[in-house]
């Protein structure tokens, strides 16, 4: 085989690909190398006008398709670590000599010779899913489904445990023509919510599913079609859910966990009372964070941030040992219910986790409630509504969310 793409196009299938790695860990996929480094198998296969590179993992498949001029037709199998490592620029030639067992990725700047792994193409044929005839029950504009995996995606407050991302898909009422889906990503003690309605979300049939989500956002996010389809297995189970795109081809298993209702823990953590709250910009709130982070002895501990809220003022403050720090944090719509003030006590980065999934230019709502839990909102626009739950404290005193 020998192919000429854009060397942005494959950086970014390959990102793609390898974030598959992250879903099992360990397994039939990874290989160790003769230095004793990780790998994972890969295939790229040129056809016609376009160079596909997929991946098998952990139950899951993955195809990316870029557009590509064809010099010769064929496969070969390729470590996708590697190939992700390389410093590549303008147009890419990949040319597989198979009298060598040999990939070579060549630039004008830059050339790379890759032993073949040719193991790789059995693999994936292997264990990649066959169950393809699953009947579509959605279709969503690829901008809706990507972001709104992405502002969910938040990072478990402990290492042991794993996030799961649990989708929700509703046909339109006799009422009106209008779809609507509702995604979480969650962990045993908070969650990122995303609810949208439009016209533009076609949905034929209710479905529900969970799944474990520690790559699925990144894989999404490099969905370029503009529409995803959504397949689900036929039968009473559904244990295998495709998403398909003009440019990618992907089979995700499902988890084995009931399904989370959101929107009661809302209702009823809102029945509670409201201690304080406050709207702030992220980039404020981050600037805070930083400048008490100077005292910080380690950059892998988090700070346990206090946030004491007043009518007049919000304060953020840190303390390590001996060491203290306290900043002001512009806010607006201050709100402090009973006392003169109230604190808040959050883990520094599950709090930074939120920060970065949030949407970048919308401000901030951010409520206490029952001295127990948070509150993070976006306001309801164009993107739909977004919204973060939280313990309060440190990981080590996270209060369990009744029925995650």
């Amino acid at each position: 085989m020998k192919v000429i793409v854009s060397s942005m196009d494959l950086k970014n299938a390959v990102k793609a690909l390898q974030a598959l790695q992250r879903l099992s860990g360990d397994s039939a996929s990874s290989k160790k190398s003769a230095d004793g480094s990780t790998g994972f198998k890969g295939r790229m296969k040129v056809i016609e006008g376009k160079l596909l590179l997929d991946v098998s993992n952990g139950g899951a498949y993955v195809q990316k398709a870029i557009s590509a001029q064809t010099l010769r037709e064929g496969s070969v199998g390729i470590d996708l670590i590697e190939v992700a490592k390389y410093r590549l620029s303008g147009n890419v030639t990949i040319d597989y000599d198979h009298t060598v067992n040999t990939v070579i990725f060549s630039t004008k700047k830059a050339k790379y010779a890759l032993p073949a792994d040719q193991e790789a193409i059995d693999l994936i044929k292997n264990t990649r899913p066959l169950n393809s005839d699953m009947p579509i029950i959605a279709k969503i504009p690829t901008k809706v489904l990507a972001s709104a995996a992405a502002y969910v995606a938040i990072k478990p407050g402990l290492k042991v445990e794993d996030m799961r991302m649990q989708f929700d898909f509703r046909p339109p009422t006799k009422k009106d023509n209008v779809g609507q889906i509702e995604i979480v990503g969650l962990d045993f003690f908070s969650y990122g919510r995303f609810f949208r309605r439009s016209p533009e979300i076609k949905i034929r049939n209710s479905t529900k599913f969970v799944l474990k989500a520690i790559s699925l956002s990144t894989i999404l996010g490099s969905v370029e079609g503009e529409v995803i389809e959504v397949g689900v297995e036929k039968g009473e189970e559904t244990k295998l859910v495709r998403f398909k795109s003009s440019d990618a081809d992907i089979f995700y298993p499902t988890l084995d966990f009931p399904f989370w209702d959101a929107e009661k823990v809302y209702q009823e953590t809102t029945l509670g009372v409201m201690d304080c709250a406050f709207t702030v910009l992220r980039k404020n709130i981050r600037e805070a964070i930083s400048t008490v982070n100077k005292i910080a002895l380690s950059a892998t501990e988090p700070l346990l941030l206090n946030i004491k809220v007043s009518a007049k003022q919000v304060l953020m403050a840190a303390q390590e040992d001996s060491k203290v720090a306290v900043t002001k944090i512009a806010t607006t719509d201050r709100v402090v219910n009973g006392e003169k003030e109230a604190l808040v006590y959050l883990n520094q980065h599950y709090l930074e986790s939120i920060l970065n999934l949030a949407p970048d230019v919308s401000p901030l709502r951010i409520e206490s409630w029952d001295q127990k839990r948070v509150i993070i909102k976006v306001p309801e626009g164009s993107n739909g509504k977004i919204e973060y739950f939280m313990a309060q404290s440190d990981p080590d005193q996270l209060e369990v969310v009744e029925g995650s």
